[in-house]
């Protein structure tokens, strides 16, 4: 979506536009805050090339896709996905962690910001395929992966898990869509009294038009 061509031609869009680049500096800090997290957690089990490779790529992905197409709303897909992936690194920088699969409902939390329930869909496949494969591979014997301190993570365990994360990037998605939808409720309600006033205006000139000519 090319964004700053249609804001001059549509004032919705410029409001839009507002909110994107009020979401896009607030997601800076937060970025910022995810890496430094990764290199916290480093300290614990000496994971500093995950923490610096991980974080730093997850970083570049997404400021590059940013900065190469500035009219496109791709990055914010990109930014879903990162967030994604940083929940994974802390999983495994914290050996499996249950408290670190909370990771995917901040970041989904965070997405609401954006107005769009569609960037729920990149964090959610990344978190379910991400779930689904390290389970598998957990439960054949590649422990080092750190994807849980359970021995064995069962498929009651896995399927109530992921209805849970279903539930919350849902509840999310559907929060972000109403916003946008009261969002735009409001503001076309708006322009609407902007035109009764300016009718209203109108009418009475004429009305004083009028009288005047009478007169």
């Amino acid at each position: 979506m090319d964004y700053p061509s249609a804001v001059a031609a549509d004032p919705a869009r410029d409001f839009l536009f507002r909110v994107q680049q009020q979401s896009d500096r607030m997601m800076n800090f937060f970025l910022i805050g995810y890496f430094l997290i990764g290199l916290l957690l480093a300290t614990f089990y000496d994971t500093w090339l995950i923490a610096l490779g991980v974080g730093g790529l997850s970083l570049l992905a997404y400021y590059s896709v940013k900065i190469l197409l500035p009219d496109s709303d791709l990055y914010q897909y990109v930014l879903s996905a990162v967030l994604g992936i940083f929940m994974a690194q802390f999983i495994y920088q914290m050996h499996g962690l249950f408290e670190m699969h909370f990771f995917a409902f901040i970041g989904s939390a965070l997405l609401i910001t954006y107005q769009k329930w569609k960037l729920q869909i990149p964090m959610l496949v990344v978190v379910l395929v991400h779930h689904a494969v390290f389970a598998y591979l957990h439960n054949h014997g590649f422990r080092e992966l750190y994807f849980t301190r359970l021995d064995y993570f069962e498929l009651t365990t896995f399927i109530i898990h992921i209805l849970l994360v279903g539930v919350i990037f849902f509840i999310c998605g559907l929060w972000a869509y109403l916003l946008n939808h009261y969002h735009e409720v409001q503001f076309r309600q708006a322009l609407e009294m902007v035109e009764l006033q300016k009718e209203a205006q109108l009418s009475l000139q004429r009305k004083q038009n009028e009288e005047i000519q009478k007169k």
